[in-house]
């Protein structure tokens, strides 16, 4: 089997993607920052995209993973980091014992090593990603009061690889 780069991830439930997306969307018209993000459903990253030969093994222990589990986040709120707007939140820790989990089943059982990024993990929601700093800026100061301070319950992970078409596949 050819090895193909694969992503992990927690999805955000529908109506909480459906209200972010709105505003960043309308808020979006004339500045014309990429919109890719919202092209799937907006998610926290579990594990940074990872290359594997062996996909359908991974997929199956990953969702034993994943199985039944529920993740609760509150305090969402936009921050600036570099050169992206993340949606920032509190209650992480189920988050990262997660992505603790996977890294050592990864790296245990596949030989996949921990990357940098996966070291110094630290959960969030990417919205929004350009060089250009004042229309991140200018974004930025248009949604800095989104802020959703009720739990939001996360039940719904999703993988794929980039042989999938954009297709992928939820736990």
């Amino acid at each position: 089997m050819n090895k193909q780069l694969m992503w992990v991830s927690a999805i955000l439930p529908k109506q909480i993607n459906d209200q972010i997306s709105n505003v960043c969307l309308s808020n979006n018209l004339d500045i014309k920052l990429s919109e890719r993000f919202f092209k799937f459903p907006l998610h926290i990253s579990l594990k940074r995209t990872f290359y594997t030969n062996d996909y359908l093994s991974v997929k199956d222990d990953l969702k034993t993973i994943l199985h039944n589990q529920t993740i609760t986040i509150n305090n969402l709120k936009p921050i600036i980091n570099s050169n992206m707007i993340w949606l920032e939140f509190e209650n992480n820790n189920k988050i990262i014992e997660i992505h603790k989990q996977i890294d050592k089943l990864l790296l245990d059982k596949y030989n996949i090593p921990i990357d940098e990024f996966d070291r110094i993990y630290h959960p969030h929601v990417t919205i929004f990603r350009n060089e250009n700093i004042n229309k991140l800026d200018k974004m930025y100061s248009r949604i800095k009061d989104l802020i959703i301070k009720e739990d939001v319950l996360i039940d719904t992970y999703a993988m794929g690889t980039n042989l999938d078409n954009n297709e992928f596949y939820k736990v």
